[in-house]
């Protein structure tokens, strides 16, 4: 079996066990002085929402690019699933943001598993609702990299990223952002 297939195949074992680990009681600070999720036992999706965060990005004129690259990533079931995430999903604008010829390398087939991480890295497990998020403190992605909050003028940055407006989803919080968070991971 070629090694980029047992690693994609290692990934997907690993990111269902990575959402159901919590160590915290629900409603717990953790470190960085954020929330905790809602333990799985006490977790209920909201259906009155009616959507996903898969749905959402799906059904976003803004947000096609981060579509496609969901679907080639693989990723859909893991913006679909019950366990509450947080995306913070850049935009089309965002995503032609970067340097040329970035979007159309991690198109690519041979580089599903790079496209995988950065779209993971846009990935925080729970509810972080902007009200939750505080100055200078630091939010736990997917990933396992830890990013940045700051807030300016009363508006929330991310890595860097403005988050732009924020949606509810049956299974969390779907945040617009105007950038891509590109995460430097060391080999």
């Amino acid at each position: 079996m070629p090694k980029s297939i047992s690693l994609i195949s290692l990934f997907y074992v690993l990111l269902p066990i990575f959402f159901s680990c919590n160590t915290q009681k629900p409603g717990d600070k953790n470190k960085s002085g954020i929330r905790t999720a809602s333990s799985k036992r006490s977790w209920k999706p909201d259906k009155k929402l009616k959507k996903n965060i898969l749905q959402i990005v799906q059904s976003s004129p803004d947000h096609t690019i981060l579509a496609s690259a969901v679907k080639a990533s693989g990723l859909n079931d893991a913006l679909m699933g019950v366990d509450p995430i947080t995306l913070f999903a850049p935009t089309n604008s965002a995503f032609e943001n970067m340097k040329p010829g970035t979007l159309d390398t991690l198109s690519r087939p041979e580089n599903r598993q790079k496209l995988a991480s950065i779209i993971t890295s846009h990935m925080s497990p729970g509810i972080h609702r902007t009200d939750t998020l505080k100055q200078d403190s630091k939010l736990y992605m997917t990933t396992g990299h830890e990013v940045n909050i700051l807030i300016k003028n009363g508006t929330p940055y991310v890595k860097g990223a403005k988050i732009l407006s924020t949606i509810k989803a049956e299974n969390g919080i779907f945040h617009s952002i105007d950038a891509v968070l590109m995460i430097v991971t060391r080999k």
